[in-house]
């Protein structure tokens, strides 16, 4: 009797041990979803329990540890740790890689419903006035819509990353009205209604005086709205704060300038390059309103300055076109010859080549020149400069061909303007 019961408990006990290597087994082959959390077949591409993807393989696996076979196991379970953590890593980078190009993908298919959006409303506007459309003037429109909605979407961006930073410079008292106004801004925002989302948050600045962070976005929502009179009011206000920010001076220089303060600009670009050194950017900005006023040596000196700093296209237009307009055509050839090389395809380039040549009496070169660009657009302007020269209208002629803000102002990467 004795015999059978140990016999009995020698069979229960096999039993048991049988059922447990077959469940480490099967664990072995199963993981965690990442999506219900529970176990499912690591050989089957979808999750049992809810049908999604699995994405994540996790540590699962049971391994014995007894007296006998404890060195094994710990030893199993350190590889087996630095496998998974590698299959982690990799799974991981797999994700990262695909939200970024996710994230390219919704980016470009934005923009090109803003672009579409502004087509279509610019299109209503031209049948609702009642007038022919015409063409160029249509494509100009959209253009310019265009443009706006771009920077206005920008704007929204960084007004919603800033928001608890205009909360936080608003006293307790008028909480609730800021945050009120802020809504309204956020609504209009959305529905892309930018000059309404303007008159919301200027009625949210002028709520709360001294409120630093939101003056400065209001002077950078006024700049990029083209509104160059408020810019230069609202950064007026943004200069008194203490410490000043290196960004509010860049954005000071631009709009003293861009609403026709020449003097109040230099003086910003001094103070940035005195608070910053002479970095690349503010040596750009400064050449360029030395060019426009008429200052070739300075604007030349400035450019050189900034090209060593940082190789850019527009320092070296900026340094072709003072060399032109003093009349010194051969160090202006051999800038456009590198900027060139540097820039084959730059239309700015070959527009400065092709006045360069007509000033230089080299007519064959400037076709060719001219002979080169693409755009329907550039070859009207290369014939318009043509005519200009043979009118004997040299200022004309060289409206046509110098740098514009726009340019410097992409170069400034002035879209990060107070973003940070």
């Amino acid at each position: 009797m004795r015999n059978k019961m140990n016999w009995s408990i020698l069979s229960h006990q096999r039993l048991c041990a049988a059922e447990k290597d077959s469940m480490a087994a099967a664990d072995k082959n199963r993981f965690l979803c990442q999506m219900c959390g529970k176990l499912t077949d690591a050989g089957s591409a979808l999750c049992r329990n809810c049908g999604g993807n699995p994405v994540v393989q996790s540590g699962c696996s049971v391994s014995p540890c007894g007296p006998a076979n404890g060195y094994a196991a710990r030893s199993d379970s350190g590889q087996n740790g630095s496998a998974e953590y590698e299959a982690l890593r990799d799974q991981m980078d797999l994700l990262i890689r695909e939200n970024r190009e996710m994230g390219f993908a919704v980016s470009a298919l934005e923009k090109e419903l803003v672009a579409a959006k502004a087509g279509l409303e610019t299109l209503l506007g031209e049948l609702c006035s009642g007038k022919l459309v015409v063409r160029a003037r249509f494509i100009g429109k959209w253009a310019a819509q265009a443009k706006k909605d771009f920077k206005g979407m920008k704007l929204k961006e960084i007004c919603a990353r800033k928001k608890w930073e205009f909360l936080g410079k608003c006293p307790e008292r008028k909480m609730r009205a800021m945050e009120s106004m802020l809504a309204g801004a956020e609504k209009w925002f959305s529905a892309m209604e930018w000059d309404n989302a303007y008159s919301a948050l200027r009625s949210a600045e002028a709520l709360v005086p001294k409120n630093y962070p939101l003056t400065s976005f209001m002077a950078r929502f006024a700049l990029d709205m083209e509104k160059y009179s408020d810019a230069a009011t609202y950064v007026g206000r943004s200069l008194e704060e203490k410490p000043l920010p290196i960004e509010t001076l860049k954005l000071a220089a631009l709009s003293y300038f861009l609403s026709g303060n020449e003097s109040g600009a230099q003086a910003c670009a001094d103070k940035w390059i005195r608070e910053a050194g002479e970095n690349y950017e503010p040596l750009l900005l400064k050449a360029y309103i030395k060019a426009a006023s008429g200052r070739w040596d300075e604007a030349r000196r400035c450019s050189e300055l900034a090209m060593s700093r940082e190789e850019g296209l527009i320092p070296q237009l900026i340094l072709a076109f003072s060399l032109i307009r003093q009349e010194k055509k051969r160090t202006a050839r051999k800038v456009l010859d590198k900027a060139s090389r540097d820039y084959p395809e730059s239309p700015e380039v070959k527009h400065m080549q092709h006045a360069l040549f007509l000033l230089s009496g080299s007519r064959k070169e400037a076709v060719t020149v001219r002979s080169s660009l693409v755009e329907a657009v550039d070859v009207r302007l290369c014939r318009k400069r043509e005519k200009l020269l043979d009118a004997n209208k040299i200022e004309s002629f060289f409206e046509t061909v110098k740098p514009d803000m726009e340019m410097v102002m992409r170069d400034l990467n002035a879209g990060t303007l107070t973003s940070a």
